[in-house]
């Protein structure tokens, strides 16, 4: 996921992985998989598995335009996972990896001290390699 938000390029924008959010200077991109490795196979026997991943974009509002940048950028990032061709787009950022749905749920925006944060929640369906 991490690839695919650096491809992005953001001007000024850090991009994390896992889930540490709380000491990172904003703006920032974080991208993790919360589940911990503590999923259960799809079906068992096949090496398929449901894994709970996120991507956070959060922003500093200092002032009026820093939400219009804050929501264009927010925009960018997560048409980047809702695009038609995001299981290919990750099956290829990792060697041996498929990529066989994705299903996604967005979370309202959060505010806390002038900080915004979106967060686009996603269950990825894969296997560790290609076995198609």
């Amino acid at each position: 996921m991490k690839s695919l938000v650096d491809a992005l390029a953001l001007a000024d924008v850090t991009v994390n992985t896992g889930a540490t959010k709380s000491d990172l200077a904003t703006p920032y991109v974080i991208c993790s998989a919360p589940g911990g490795g503590q999923e259960e196979e799809n079906l068992k026997g096949t090496g398929i598995y449901r894994h709970d991943a996120e991507v956070i974009v959060a922003s500093q509002l200092d002032d009026v335009t820093d939400m219009a940048t804050h929501r264009a950028r927010v925009a960018s990032v997560f048409d980047t996972f809702r695009d038609s061709a995001i299981t290919t787009s990750l099956s290829d950022a990792v060697d041996d990896f498929h990529v066989y749905d994705v299903d996604f749920m967005d979370s309202p925006m959060e505010e806390e001290e002038r900080k915004v944060t979106n967060t686009l929640s996603m269950e990825i369906v894969c296997c560790a390699s290609d076995i198609i």
